[in-house]
């Protein structure tokens, strides 16, 4: 019995479709295992760098830095972390800029900067971090009054001091 050519046809069709499919499936995976292996490398080439978690697809979202300073802190910003939402930043020291930086990171949920100085001025500019859940500012020398202004702008937000 012969396979009647409407049919063959269809079949051709129907397999070269599912070929494009894997083939883009492939594409995809390959580009999401490149950035997080361009992640992962470049937040270890920080100097400071401690440490760093990341999600199931090897996406950073943890990064622990320690006695950085602001050029640390751009190199961090640079790094483009899409999946970013804690950042613990010890005993180190931060200008304007610094802080200025951290700001850019907008996903954060969680920061630590205990032990870490700057500027007192600098300590409202945080209230920019939209989805940020807790903040650790113990032993940065801020003043109780200075977190608790902070604290009225961004009340959703835990403040460690």
């Amino acid at each position: 019995m012969e396979v009647p050519e409407d049919t063959k046809s269809l079949n051709t069709s129907r397999n070269r479709f599912l070929i494009s499919l894997v083939f883009a499936a492939l594409i995809v995976l390959l580009l999401m295992f490149w950035t997080a292996y361009r992640e992962q490398s470049s937040v270890a080439e920080i100097p400071g760098f401690v440490e760093s978690r990341q999600t199931i697809l090897g996406r950073v979202q943890a990064v622990h830095l320690n006695n950085v300073t602001d050029a640390e802190i751009h190199r961090l910003v640079l790094a483009d972390l899409g999946s970013l939402k804690s950042l613990q930043i010890s005993e180190s020291q931060l200008s304007a800029a610094g802080i200025d930086e951290i700001c850019q990171l907008d996903e954060l949920i969680f920061l630590n900067l205990a032990g870490t100085s700057f500027p007192e001025s600098e300590v409202s500019k945080l209230s920019q971090l939209s989805q940020l859940e807790k903040l650790d500012l113990t032993n940065c020398g801020i003043p109780s009054q200075v977190v608790i202004d902070l604290q009225k702008q961004i009340p959703e937000t835990r403040i460690f001091n």
